[in-house]
């Protein structure tokens, strides 16, 4: 393996031997995968709109980023009792709401999201219950309604 090299913070790490030379990178790579681990679980995840054919949710960053910056946050859901994830969409780390888009009228859905940083994704917050896709109680629908006049007669004006 070769000799130990002391960094800075006084972790041993091992290195090659002192007849090569170790570039920076690789130090620091090193360093960061032994005091780094996937992040906590995002927090407060919740629903804030909902429609036929969109579902829009926020959250709030985790306790815990792993010891490594966050890069981003992975969207999954799962339709019903589906066992099934599938992943809908990511986020940038500063980003902490999404619309997911291209619902299926009525159908219900979980949804679950996981921080993201140079180590992987993290564990995942998911929503307590399905959320249906379909107009909230107390919305209206925009209805459209078409009226067509014919007139089949003659006009007299008096």
């Amino acid at each position: 393996m070769g000799i130990l090299m002391e960094i800075p913070m006084g972790i041993p790490i091992p290195t090659a031997d002192l007849k090569y030379s170790v570039s920076y990178r690789i130090v620091s790579y090193r360093v960061a995968s032994l005091l780094s681990d996937k992040p906590s679980a995002p927090l407060d995840l919740r629903v804030v709109d909902r429609h036929k054919d969109f579902v829009s949710m926020t959250w709030k960053a985790p306790r815990s980023d792993g010891g490594a910056l966050i890069t981003g946050y992975v969207v999954e859901r799962r339709e019903g009792l589906r066992p099934a994830w599938k992943r809908v969409g990511e986020t940038s780390s500063e980003t902490l709401r999404y619309k997911a888009t291209r619902l299926t009228e009525g159908s219900e859905y979980v949804f679950r999201v996981a921080a993201e940083n140079a180590i992987g994704v993290g564990d995942f917050a998911a929503t307590d219950k399905p959320v249906k896709a379909d107009v909230p109680f107390g919305q209206s629908r925009s209805l459209r309604f078409h009226t067509r006049l014919v007139w089949y007669g003659k006009c007299r004006f008096i």
